[in-house]
């Protein structure tokens, strides 16, 4: 879609999703025109709704009103954990032998002569 500028006279086009994107807008908001700057001399141009529904690609349609977006389903809740889950076996064991290891007095290497 050409649009020209009405202050500098720049003539400049707009992309297809740059229409869908002021369409989707304007079917939110019930907008009646476009507010678009002016690349050239960054002049706001209002473009009518009409226009742009003119350019709007072929087989467009207004999105659906609350979202438009599919409904997700939920995921299921995991299973509640304990607080305080036990420690594994071997864990439990590896401090009591840790403890019992720095109890018993250090070895002498035995000399020899």
């Amino acid at each position: 879609m050409n649009v020209r500028c009405y202050r500098c006279g720049w003539s400049f086009s707009l992309s297809r999703e740059m229409i869908t994107e002021a369409l989707t807008a304007a079917s939110q908001t019930g907008a009646r025109h476009h507010d678009q700057r002016c690349p050239r001399c960054r002049q706001t141009l209002k473009i009518s709704m009409d226009q742009i529904r003119r350019a709007a690609p072929p087989g467009w349609t207004p999105p659906q009103p609350g979202g438009g977006e599919a409904p997700q389903p939920e995921a299921e809740p995991a299973a509640p954990t304990p607080a305080d889950p036990e420690p594994p076996a071997e864990a439990a064991s590896a401090p009591a032998s840790q403890a019992a290891e720095a109890e018993k007095p250090a070895e002498k290497p035995a000399e020899s002569q």
